[in-house]
């Protein structure tokens, strides 16, 4: 019985050594009830100034805050719907010359005293699906829109003075907003 029990033993360490352990969700960003906020590279971020306009079917939302006294970052999510805003929306998934009924385009951008310092996008049609943007309440009466996204930028430039991280990843980001 004995070697049984050791050959079981030796299995059962030998299993749970391939296997990782998974960390927990992190915790959501603290934020008001109007908000804009995200993680930034990991950290949360929430957003002091916010902006969200419509024009038709389209939809605009620029968000920001100051860091320092010479610099300002900003985010502006575009969103060009023609159907139904129930769907999931894929930002920069397709390519701005083939027809499209459903677009999302998201900027990061640094702004100095002198104007745009820098900014982050992804490049028309290469957004993937870790790529996102999700509308889950839009009211036309109070023009409250409420959402998530999320997004990976691939493209990035900066004045060297900005100190921009070389990639720009935006996870757990949600919003809600009521035009003026």
């Amino acid at each position: 019985m004995k070697p049984y029990l050791t050959i079981l033993i030796s299995v059962l360490l030998l299993q749970s050594c391939g296997k990782e352990e998974v960390p927990p969700p992190l915790p959501p960003c603290d934020h008001d009830d109007f908000h804009v906020s995200f993680r930034f590279n990991g950290m949360c971020e929430s957003q002091v100034f916010i902006d969200y306009s419509k024009l038709g079917d389209n939809f605009s939302i620029y968000s920001g805050r100051s860091y320092t006294e010479d610099l300002a970052q900003f985010l502006h999510i575009k969103v060009f719907k023609e159907s139904n805003l129930k769907d999931t929306l894929w930002i920069e998934a397709f390519d701005v010359s083939s027809s499209f009924t459903d677009k999302v385009k998201v900027t990061y951008h640094y702004s100095g005293p002198n104007g745009l310092s820098g900014s982050f996008s992804i490049p028309p049609g290469q957004g993937t699906k870790e790529d996102y943007l999700i509308i889950d309440y839009y009211n036309a009466d109070t023009t409250i829109l409420e959402g998530r996204f999320q997004c990976t930028f691939k493209e990035g430039s900066a004045a060297s003075w900005v100190n921009a991280p070389d990639s720009l990843v935006l996870t757990d980001g949600s919003f809600k907003v009521m035009m003026e």
